[in-house]
């Protein structure tokens, strides 16, 4: 899925058709007669994508190393957290960070890491699609950030809520069997 569909749909339940379609059919937004609308839409769900990887779920990476010290930004741009660093045989081997320096017991490997993702634009690809914070959640948080700039706020607030109750996750879901209750009379 890419942004631009997903923007469509945000679009339709905000704005209407013409939107949705202006939305769905643009190749350059800043010559369209919605390029503002479409520029907001945007922001809004890049500030979203930004809010998931910050306070929820962050996409996952992985970068391999050639030198036991390097630069860790340079290694691992807009990272949040490393996960593991293995070694060139497959084990997991010890790393420190100091500074912004990365430096591991192994000369060469992978790092697997958590990143912020960069802002994107309409024909980028929706990296959060199928995780457990998905496209509802993001459809309703784009429409909360696009009515709160758009000075729209009764319907950013009734948007947030949904928002965040799509983004109250339970991390161990245990199905449990449903019985009826007893019934009085018959």
């Amino acid at each position: 899925m890419t942004v631009r569909e997903l923007l469509t749909e945000v679009a339709f339940i905000l704005e209407g058709e013409e939107l949705s379609a202006e939305v769905s059919s643009v190749k350059n937004a800043e010559n369209s007669n919605y390029a503002d609308k479409i520029k907001n839409l945007l922001m809004a769900f890049n500030r979203i994508q930004s809010e998931v990887a910050i306070n929820f779920i962050a996409p996952i990476s992985e970068v391999e190393f050639t030198k036991s010290e390097e630069q860790i930004y340079e290694l691992c741009p807009r990272l949040k957290r490393i996960i593991s660093v293995i070694d060139g045989s497959g084990k997991e081997t010890r790393y420190k960070i100091e500074g912004d320096r990365f430096k591991a017991n192994a000369q060469k490997g992978v790092v697997r890491y958590e990143y912020i993702p960069e802002d994107c634009d309409l024909d980028g690809e929706f990296i959060f699609d199928g995780k457990l914070i998905g496209k509802r959640a993001f459809i309703y948080g784009t429409c909360a950030e696009y009515c709160l700039c758009s000075a729209r706020f009764d319907e950013a607030v009734n948007w947030e809520n949904r928002y965040r109750q799509a983004t109250e996750v339970r991390s161990s879901y245990s199905s449990k069997r449903i019985k009826a209750g007893r019934t009085w009379g018959l």
